[in-house]
Parts: C-alpha cells; sequence; structure tokens
C-alpha cells in the first residue's frame, strides 16, 4: 500500500510540473521531399521563444479555429505546425481567401511602387486572349478601391 501511495504521489507530482519547450515546440522541422527548402528559426533571425508562445496559445485556443501556422522566410519553411487534428495532407475549403489574400498582396505592391494601376492587365498576366488583354488593372482592381 505504501509503494502505491509513494507512486501516485510521484506521478501527481511529475504532472504538475511545468511543461518544458520542446524542439518540436519550437519549430524543429521534419525532412519532407516536398520541394521547399528549409531553415531554422534562429538561422533565419526569428524569435524561437515567440514562435513556442504563438504555438501555446494556438494549442490553447477554445474554439478550435486554427489549423495551421506555417512561416517561409527568404525562400525557406523555417517553422511548420498543425492543429486540432490536421495535418501536413489535410484539405482546407479556402473559398474567397485567396482573392483577399491577392487583393492585400496587390495593394501592398501598388502602394510601395512595384505595380503601376494605369498598366494594362496583360502586363502582368500573358494568360489572357487578345479580348481581355485590353481590360486595364484599375478595372480589374475596382473592387479594392
Amino acid at each position: 500500500m505504501r509503494f502505491v501511495a509513494v507512486l501516485l504521489v510521484g506521478l501527481l507530482t511529475l504532472a504538475c510540473t511545468p511543461a518544458q519547450p520542446t524542439n518540436e515546440a519550437a519549430g524543429a522541422l521534419v525532412a519532407v521531399d516536398d520541394g521547399w527548402r528549409s531553415s531554422s528559426l534562429e538561422a533565419e533571425g526569428l524569435n524561437a521563444a515567440a514562435m513556442v508562445e504563438v504555438t501555446e496559445f494556438i494549442r490553447e485556443d477554445a474554439h478550435g479555429d486554427f489549423r495551421s501556422l506555417i512561416v517561409a522566410r527568404s525562400g525557406r519553411l523555417v517553422f511548420e505546425r498543425y492543429f486540432n487534428g490536421h495535418g501536413r495532407d489535410s484539405l482546407h475549403d479556402i473559398r474567397s481567401a485567396t482573392k483577399s489574400l491577392t487583393s492585400a498582396v496587390v495593394g501592398i505592391a501598388i502602394a510601395e511602387g512595384l505595380m503601376v494601376v494605369a498598366v494594362q492587365s496583360a502586363a502582368y498576366n500573358t494568360s489572357y486572349g487578345q479580348r481581355r488583354s485590353l481590360d486595364v488593372l484599375r478595372r480589374v482592381l475596382a473592387a479594392v478601391e
């Protein structure tokens, strides 16, 4: 009986100790042949402790809305985590998210002078036919303005 009591106290003590961040939490990547070059958070000048905090915040999210967090810097994958039962092969119903992201990126490019609003859209996308090449970028982005 004394052995069982000591065992229970030991397990309870162990369960109450704070968890230490693991390499997994800090962002150590699993090698996968997916075409991405990889690097570490530290090598790319990113704060690993901050990524541990973000990861823990996401894991504690009561709504369970987060599916993944992927960070790329300088063309290298430096952080990849999945949450709430999702994984690398999970499919995501993104609906119109791509349009929103594209609009934001184009807006930033225009603000930084990397794109000119009055240029024909064909200058940026040559896959349109002759008829569509006459559309100017201002029409394409009318909803953004």
